[in-house]
């Protein structure tokens, strides 16, 4: 069978057609895992991969599903062949190494006897003793609480274990949450790894342990890979913008204004000192308007207004690293998900069209319960969720995707008197809050080939990934005939060069 699976035959019962009726699959793959579920003479695998089949699943659907149950096993190198599975249940084995050599499938009437022994159909290593791990970062900063690294610096992964049979293997993994898991390094006598990621993003990172009788533990813990920021307003006072810079802070978003009202009384009185100051230490910085809108008609003025204060003042966006926020919170905040839909959507349109790249700043609550996320999410989410103690866990489960996270009021940074708010941005590349500002396509690659994916818009650049026939990417942005893109199958904010 090697790493490709195909079931090519259509399904008949007797003389009756069951055309409505299919089989569908899929296949655990070397490092890969598994694969995604296909049917009817589709591959699951990855043609020309070099990667063994070690577990497949089989089912029936339609019809054919209420008059027949499919057994099938499995051929495994090592232990011949392993009992029947049924109707969508393993069979193989993960964790031995051990490739399938063959898969024998029969269709039995419903509620039938299986054709043979059912027993283990599906081996997979059980701890037997007392077997422990634990797994660790070393060289990450602790910013604020929260386990975060910055793109382009090492982290260190550090595993240890104790009990079970010994002769430890290390194998470490990375989740690029949203994505899938890659696998940073195989199997090895090594309980330690240097990573560099250079994607910003909220990350599960896992280690697994193999001994030497094939048992194996995995341990996982969580991480942010981001960029660490501030914003301010007059609230905070004076800042000594180099201080701030040297405490390591990469970022600032600045307030320029609030409400609706005169423009010499909606500007905030510290914005002017605030970018000069933020120029003059080479902090690049963003900015963001407290709303006071009740109506869309209200956010558009907002939306001009801030235009005059910029224009008054000098500022283009040439200045602004960073996307330009609607604050909207407090009483600013409809019961209507439409109206409060409708100020984003109206405000960040001025914005964008003035050639600045919008954001949307909200509570997790207002964001989830009060706004119409689809509709306001080609702009940059910058999502406020406080925590005492900062948990991607606690905050992001069952979470929209956001670009920039607001998660504490109460950090202190050096140059700046008293509390000011955090923030960790998890993109480098901003959206301009176009509809399909990003595009979804199939990735043309010859049968039997793949495709590069390298860290940067380079033929020089290293390759950290493959793509193949028919996966599916979706395109961030373009540069000099490259295409920086994620994909479902675990290669996340690299490039592929554009034919």
């Amino acid at each position: 069978v090697g790493s490709e699976m195909c079931i090519r035959d259509s399904l008949k019962a007797g003389a009756q057609s069951l055309g409505n009726s299919s089989v569908k699959y899929r296949t655990y793959l070397q490092t890969y895992g598994w694969q995604s579920w296909v049917s009817n003479g589709a591959s699951s695998a990855k043609a020309g991969s070099g990667k063994r089949m070690e577990a497949i699943e089989i089912s029936l659907t339609g019809d054919i599903s209420s008059q027949y149950d499919i057994y099938y096993r499995s051929y495994v190198t090592g232990y011949g062949w392993l009992g029947w599975a049924c109707n969508g249940a393993t069979s193989g084995t993960t964790d031995y190494a051990k490739p399938i050599e063959a898969v024998q499938a029969v269709l039995v009437k419903k509620g039938g006897a299986a054709p043979g022994s059912t027993n283990n159909a599906y081996l997979k290593p059980e701890v037997t003793g007392p077997f422990e791990i634990s797994f660790s970062p070393s060289g990450a900063s602790n910013f604020g609480g929260l386990v975060s690294i910055e793109p382009d610096h090492d982290v260190i992964l550090v595993a240890s274990a104790k009990g079970g049979a010994g002769g430890y293997q290390y194998r470490y993994r990375a989740e690029l949450i949203g994505g899938s898991i890659q696998t940073l390094k195989d199997y090895s006598g090594s309980s330690s790894y240097t990573w560099r990621p250079n994607t910003p993003g909220r990350y599960k990172m896992y280690v697994d342990v193999k001994d030497s009788i094939g048992t194996v533990k995995t341990a996982m813990f969580q991480m942010s890979v981001g960029l660490s920021g501030i914003d301010v307003s007059s609230w905070q006072g004076t800042i000594d913008w180099k201080k701030v810079k040297a405490a390591g802070i990469d970022y600032a978003i600045i307030r320029a204004g609030y409400g609706k009202e005169d423009i010499d009384k909606q500007t905030d009185s510290t914005f002017v000192q605030n970018i000069k100051g933020a120029k003059e230490a080479g902090m690049p910085f963003g900015l963001y308007h407290f709303s006071h809108a009740s109506t869309v008609e209200e956010a558009k003025q907002e939306a001009n207004f801030l235009l005059e204060i910029l224009e008054t003042n000098g500022v283009t966006p040439d200045d602004l690293a960073y996307p330009i926020a609607f604050d909207i919170e407090g009483k600013a905040v409809s019961p209507s998900k439409e109206v409060n839909t409708g100020k984003v959507t109206a405000f960040c349109e001025i914005i964008r069209d003035a050639g600045y790249l919008p954001m949307v700043y909200a509570s997790k609550t207002v964001i989830q319960d009060y706004l119409y996320y689809d509709e306001i999410s080609a702009n940059n989410i910058w999502m406020a969720a406080w925590t005492s103690t900062p948990n991607d866990t606690e905050i992001f489960a069952n979470c929209f995707p956001v670009d920039m996270w607001q998660y504490s009021e109460s950090g202190t940074v050096d140059g700046i008197n008293g509390r000011v708010d955090l923030n960790i941005c998890y993109t480098t590349v901003f959206r301009d809050g176009s509809a399909g500002n990003t595009q979804k396509g199939k990735v043309v690659v010859d049968a039997g080939s793949s495709l590069n994916v390298r860290k940067a818009p380079s033929v020089n650049a290293d390759v950290v990934g493959s793509l193949y026939k028919d996966d599916i990417v979706t395109i961030i942005s373009e540069t000099s005939g490259w295409y920086q893109i994620v994909t479902s199958t675990g290669v996340s904010a690299e490039y592929i060069q554009k034919i």
